[in-house]
């Protein structure tokens, strides 16, 4: 156990008690302990006197031996303290580095969980970018559908309207023309009949002409004179004119266009025989021939079968007129 200090100590007595003190805090009791107390005896000073003019004081006297004694003691508590700071100083260097590394990983952390942050914060705004974007996307193309059936609308109503006055145009045309029977009717019911036919004729190099009725025959094609000629008829309508009109376009069209491999082509397109024939007997009906399927359907994709009368195949649907499409081209 620790002693109080001995009253009356001499000064480095006291200095000595001090350091024992100092080790007990420092949590060195075996030491302190291990210094030995003074008697009173040898704590006692000796009195002598000094003179200092008239007055004595007296002086505290140590032997040598006992100052060799009480030093000892100072001398081990010092060497302790010493070791001890040492020791304090190797911990301090132990315990930086690793006080160091646990600062280092909790600022690692933090930055760790900063950068997290920073990027939930990131994909949080990307995805209500993207949210804002297919909105907007959403948005435009409910914009663009709207605008689309807006157009439909307004383009099947032109085509209504179209076809309603292509309508009252004919049935203008056909009452002038059923009511006109002066000289020359059969030229002008023609010429409108004519001016229904969509396809380019002018560029074939052949002419049309119209002449009063002939008994057997509504139409015939000259290929040496490149000529038409369309018997008009009292009483036909001006759709039936102009399909006559077809009929023997499509025989100019394959006179002008066709050649073998393009008749081998529309026989395989329209089914027929590999050796039917093509071509009728002069002056002759031709709708059994290929020559006559030819200039039928031709007359279809420019009026629809408003008299069709081919017997080599049925009237051909769109996809059939789309395949034949580019033999009645050059």
């Amino acid at each position: 156990m620790c002693r109080p200090p001995v009253p009356r100590l001499s000064a480095r007595l006291a200095a000595a008690s001090t350091v024992v003190a100092t080790l007990c805090m420092l949590g060195v009791p075996a030491l302190a302990a291990a210094l030995p107390a003074s008697p009173a005896s040898e704590t006692q000073p000796t009195t002598g006197a000094v003179a200092t003019g008239d007055a004595a004081a007296p002086l505290a006297r140590t032997p040598v031996a006992e100052r060799r004694f009480r030093a000892q003691p100072a001398a081990e508590a010092g060497g302790v303290m010493a070791r001890a700071q040492r020791l304090e100083v190797e911990r301090a260097t132990v315990e930086a580095p690793r006080v160091d590394g646990e600062r280092a990983t909790a600022e690692a952390e933090g930055l760790d969980a900063e950068r997290a942050a920073a990027e939930s914060q990131r994909a949080a705004t990307e995805s209500q970018r993207a949210a804002t974007e297919a909105e907007r996307a959403a948005t435009e193309a409910e914009r663009a559908a709207t605008e689309s059936e807006r157009a439909a609308t307004e383009s099947q109503r032109a085509a209504a309207e179209s076809e309603r006055a292509a309508r009252a145009q004919r049935l203008q045309a056909e009452t002038a023309a059923a009511a006109d029977r002066a000289p020359g009717w059969e030229q002008r019911v023609g010429k409108l009949a004519l001016a229904r036919i969509a396809y380019p004729w002018q560029q074939l190099g052949w002419t049309v002409q119209f002449l009063p009725a002939r008994t057997g025959y509504r139409g015939m094609a000259w290929p040496a004179d490149r000529r038409i000629d369309v018997f008009v008829r009292d009483g036909q309508s001006l759709d039936e004119v102009a399909y006559v009109i077809a009929h023997e376009l499509g025989h100019a069209v394959d006179l002008t266009h066709g050649t073998d491999e393009r008749r081998t082509a529309w026989r395989q397109l329209r089914g027929m025989p590999a050796g039917a024939g093509w071509w009728a007997c002069d002056a002759c009906t031709d709708y059994a021939t290929g020559a006559g399927d030819f200039a039928e359907v031709f007359a279809v994709s420019q009026l629809g079968p408003v008299d069709y009368r081919s017997e080599m195949g049925p009237p051909p649907d769109a996809a059939t007129l789309t395949a034949l499409a580019p033999l009645f081209g050059p």
